[in-house]
């Protein structure tokens, strides 16, 4: 439930802009009333987020939210092809004109020519995207088999953040755009290690999770490595490249300068105060750490609420990148993509719709609220009085991960199983009781095991459950062979 303050808030913002905003929406052009369908995850958050400022701009249009909720409210287990399978049952029933969709889900429907061109559009409206985040623009071209099917208005980034005040006091080199994994952690190793957990500094922070796989996971992950083909099928987890990369994380976690959040992070706090300063980064006790935008606010937050306790200096770069493709990087994404149905009744007003949701105005109107930690993807509009280097978050350009690919078609039995026996190998390695060689070679050719009996175990199931005719009707999946009562083979063949 969205709270009243909050609709009161965006109500405002809607009424702000009718009055202030002269070329926004339709405004002085008098339109016939249509509806427009928009497919949403949720009614009340597409208006909160939307809708009403949309509304507010062309009263002629009426909006019909087609939801996604009842049909992915089940409880019960689905694979990824029943979830996408519900998906397309949704919009063939309904009928949306606008299409809320995933990265993965804009490249299928693409190739499979369910989406309209905006290119033509675009063209024909001379519709401003030169402040448009061109790595998007780029990224939904490619996915599109070169053309552009769809736009976003946010995107999720993240950035490395330093301790400027802790480098220079150190003596360390102050960290620089387009860094990689091992600048990162050369860095960090070169801060002290001494004192109590609360008291001393920290190099770097390593996350939520100190296994030596989570940590080998986002290096690997940078540098465009999967531990299984994708197909899902076979396991690559023993190979030089992983080998290399495994190595690094382990230097790193025995420099002893990595913090862990889900190790450090516990313990009782009073206030609000407490609660800020028991991060080592927002109480100036570590250099780097990589994270979203999210951070902004909470920095600028422990300022406000800190004061004098916060007398450090800090910045941004971007986050490690694949030396061999220093220009891109997984961790920024356009998870919110808004597409046309080729088969709309109403491609004008959708056009109409996108147009508004990804322009200039909205962007503006939208900046003076929290957006969840997600970016415009109209450049201009994250601000900073304190000049610090905001750009980091929108250099880089998007690349999708390889191992994001991958896990698409790995068994949901496969996942607990693997992280358990992950966990068996790789721990005796960071004690040195057992070398990282031997570790993966085991990690190898035990987790293919895992993989095939989870492929075999999936594909039992597929076979028994209930098969749907072209009525609609279930029938039981067939046996290899149709049996009659005395035992014998009741086909054709018994007879002759």
């Amino acid at each position: 439930m969205i709270k009243k303050g909050k609709l009161a808030i965006v109500g405002m913002l809607a009424m702000a802009l009718v009055a202030g905003c002269s070329s926004g929406g339709n405004s002085g052009k008098p339109e016939e009333n249509s509806t427009l369908k928009v497919m949403y995850y949720d009614e009340q958050s597409f208006y909160n987020e939307y809708g009403m400022l949309y509304s507010a701009l062309n009263q002629n249009v009426e909006i019909e939210v087609i939801t996604q909720g009842n049909r992915w409210g089940n409880s019960e287990p689905e694979t990824e092809e029943e979830r996408e399978a519900k998906f397309q049952q949704l919009i063939d029933e309904k009928q949306p004109d606008v299409l809320f969709i995933d990265a993965k889900q804009y490249e299928k429907f693409s190739q499979d020519g369910k989406l309209l061109d905006l290119g033509p559009l675009i063209e024909q409206d001379k519709y401003n995207t030169e402040t448009l985040i061109p790595g998007m623009l780029d990224f939904l071209k490619e996915k599109g088999g070169g053309n552009l099917y769809g736009l976003s208005p946010s995107y999720y980034s993240q950035a490395l953040y330093y301790n400027k005040t802790l480098f220079e006091k150190h003596g360390v080199d102050l960290p620089v755009d387009r860094m990689t994994w091992e600048d990162v952690l050369a860095r960090a190793a070169r801060f002290p290690t001494d004192g109590s957990p609360e008291e001393r500094i920290y190099g770097f922070k390593g996350g939520y999770d100190s296994s030596l796989f989570q940590l080998g996971m986002n290096i690997g992950t940078t540098l465009g490595l999967s531990f299984v083909d994708a197909d899902g099928k076979q396991l690559m987890i023993d190979t030089p490249a992983w080998q290399n990369v495994f190595n690094t994380a382990l230097q790193a976690q025995k420099s002893n300068t990595l913090y862990f959040q889900d190790a450090n992070m516990g313990g009782n706090w009073n206030n609000y105060e407490e609660y800020l300063m028991r991060d080592p980064f927002i109480s100036g006790r570590m250099a780097m750490m990589v994270e979203g935008t999210y951070m902004l606010d909470q920095l600028k937050q422990a300022k406000d609420a800190l004061k004098d306790k916060i007398n450090y200096e800090w910045d941004l770069v971007t986050v490690p990148v694949d030396p061999s493709n220093p220009d891109y990087t997984t961790s920024t994404g356009f998870h919110q993509i808004f597409a046309i149905n080729s088969t709309s009744a109403n491609s004008k007003e959708a056009w109409n719709f996108i147009k508004y949701i990804h322009g200039d105005d909205y962007a503006r109107v939208k900046s003076k609220s929290y957006n969840s930690g997600n970016l415009s993807t109209r450049t201009g509009y994250l601000k900073d009085d304190e000049g610090h280097n905001l750009q980091a978050f929108y250099e880089l350009k998007p690349t999708e991960s390889t191992l994001f690919r991958s896990y698409y078609n790995l068994p949901q039995d496969f996942y607990m199983q693997f992280d358990s026996l992950v966990k068996q190998k790789l721990e005796p390695v960071t004690k040195g009781d057992v070398s990282l060689e031997e570790a993966l070679k085991d990690l190898q050719q035990e987790g293919q095991q895992l993989l095939m009996e989870a492929h075999k175990k999936q594909d039992e199931q597929k076979e028994a459950e209930p098969q749907v005719t072209e009525q609609g009707s279930a029938v039981e999946a067939p046996a290899e062979e149709a049996v009659g009562s005395s035992g014998e083979a009741s086909s054709s063949e018994s007879s002759e």
